[in-house]
C-alpha cells in the first residue's frame, strides 16, 4: 500500500577532510550521524557505466579504456555502501523502522554542496540498499528527492481546484520526430476522471512557441497555470555549461531556448507549482557548475518542484512516466511518491534501466516544511 504521509531523512554531502567527502545526517527520526567517504569508482569506470547502461557519457573519462562495465545494481550497492556506511546507514535503517511504526514513508532528502558539482551529476537514483534488497527510488516508501541550496526558501503552496496542467508539446519539423500526440492522448486519459469532477483542467498550448507560452502565462482570465508539462527535445552542452529546450518557431522549425530564458519566463508566474520536463537531459548539469542545467536554473528562479531527465530517454519510457505520474497524483500521492510509482511502471514494462533517468528537484524548504504538490482531493 502506498504511503501518503512522510517523515524526513535529510542527508547533506559536503567537502570533508583530506580530500574526502562528508555525508552528514542533518534531520532524521534517529538523531544525527556522519561519515567521511571517497567515491568507490574512478572516472573511467563511471564513464563506462553511464555509456553502456544509459547511453550517456557525461565526460567522466574514456569509457573504452574502463574494462567490463558495472551493472546498475553493482553501481547502486557501491555508492550506497560508500555514503551510507557505518553510522549513516544505521541511522537510515532506524529512521525507516520508526517511520514504518508511525505508518509513514521516509522521504530521503539529498542535499549536495555546490562545491561538489561532480557529485551532483551522479545518478543517485540508482542507490541500492543491500539491507532492504532493493533500489531506494523504486519504492514510494523511500522516495529520493534532491534539494538545491538556493537563497529563496519554499513556502506552503495551497491550490484550490481545479488544478491547471498546461501541456507544451514541441515537435519541430526539422528535428527527430517524437510521439507527442500519443503522449497527449495518454495524458488526457490519465486525467479524464479528474476533469469530469472539475478537479483538474488540462490545456494544450495551441502552438509550442515561446511567445504562446508567455501569452498564456500572462492571461489570468481562465486562472493561473499550476503545472507546465513540456514534451520535446532538450540538450546540455558540456563545453559551454549550457542547457536548454527545443521549442518551435512560427514556421514549426526548431528554436533553441536556453535555461536562463525559460527561468526568466516562469519566475513571475506565482501560481506555478511544478514543471515537468519530459525532455532528454533536462536535468543534466555540468561537472563545474551544479546549476547549469535547465531544471537547476528553474529551481534557482523559484519554481518549487521540477521533474526532469538526467539522461537521454526513449519515447516509450517518457510516455509511461507521464501516464503513471499523473495517475498517481490523481490517487492523492505527493509528487515524489508519484514519481516512485512512475519508476515502477517503467521498470515493470522492461524498458531497461530508464526508471533511473528522471529526478525530482525541490527548492530548499522553509523551517516549516512545505506542502508537497498534490492533485486536489475535493472540489
Amino acid at each position: 500500500m502506498s504511503a501518503t504521509t512522510y517523515e524526513t531523512f535529510e542527508l547533506r554531502i559536503q567537502p570533508g577532510p583530506n580530500n574526502l567527502c562528508e555525508a552528514l545526517v542533518t534531520r532524521s527520526l534517529a538523531g544525527d550521524a556522519r561519515v567521511d567517504f571517497a567515491l568507490p569508482f574512478g572516472d573511467d569506470e563511471l564513464a563506462s557505466f553511464l555509456w553502456q547502461t544509459v547511453g550517456a557519457t557525461r565526460h567522466f573519462g574514456a569509457a573504452h579504456d574502463a574494462g567490463p562495465p558495472m551493472d546498475v545494481r553493482d553501481f547502486g550497492v557501491k555508492l550506497y555502501q560508500a555514503v551510507f556506511g557505518g553510522e549513516v546507514g544505521v541511522c537510515l535503517m532506524r529512521s525507516l523502522d520508526e517511520a514504518n511504526r508511525r505508518g509513514a514513508g521516509l522521504r530521503i532528502r539529498l542535499r549536495i554542496d555546490e562545491r561538489l558539482p561532480a557529485l551532483a551529476d551522479l545518478p543517485w537514483e540508482y542507490l541500492y540498499a543491500p539491507e532492504l534488497v532493493r533500489f531506494l527510488a523504486l519504492s514510494d516508501d523511500t522516495p529520493l528527492v534532491r534539494y538545491l541550496e538556493v537563497p529563496r526558501s519554499a513556502q506552503p503552496l495551497p491550490v484550490s481546484p481545479p488544478l491547471t496542467v498546461l501541456a507544451v508539446l514541441s515537435n519541430p519539423q526539422d528535428v527527430e520526430p517524437l510521439a507527442v500526440e500519443r503522449e497527449w492522448t495518454l495524458l488526457q486519459a490519465a486525467l479524464q476522471g479528474l476533469e469530469e469532477r472539475k478537479l483538474v483542467r488540462l490545456e494544450r498550448l495551441p502552438a509550442a512557441t515561446l511567445e504562446a507560452l508567455q501569452i498564456r502565462l500572462r492571461n489570468q482570465t481562465t486562472g493561473g497555470v499550476h503545472i507546465v508539462h513540456f514534451v520535446g527535445h532538450g540538450f546540455f552542452d558540456d563545453a559551454q555549461n549550457l542547457g536548454g529546450l527545443i521549442f518551435e518557431d512560427e514556421q514549426r522549425r526548431s528554436r533553441v531556448v536556453l535555461a536562463a530564458t525559460m527561468g526568466m519566463l516562469l519566475h513571475d508566474h506565482d501560481a506555478l507549482r511544478l514543471v515537468f520536463l519530459n525532455a532528454c537531459e533536462g536535468a543534466t548539469s555540468g561537472r563545474s557548475n551544479s546549476f547549469a542545467g535547465v531544471a537547476q536554473q528553474l529551481v534557482q528562479q523559484g519554481v518549487p518542484v521540477v521533474l526532469a531527465m538526467q539522461f537521454p530517454v526513449s519515447d516509450r519510457a517518457a510516455i509511461a512516466l507521464s501516464q503513471e505520474f499523473y495517475r498517481s497524483l490523481s490517487d492523492g500521492l505527493p509528487a515524489d511518491a508519484a514519481l516512485s510509482e512512475a519508476r515502477k511502471a517503467i521498470a515493470s514494462q522492461g524498458i531497461g534501466y530508464e526508471w533511473g533517468t528522471p529526478l525530482s528537484l525541490y527548492t530548499s524548504p522553509s523551517p516549516r516544511d512545505r506542502t508537497r504538490p498534490r492533485m486536489p482531493s475535493s472540489a
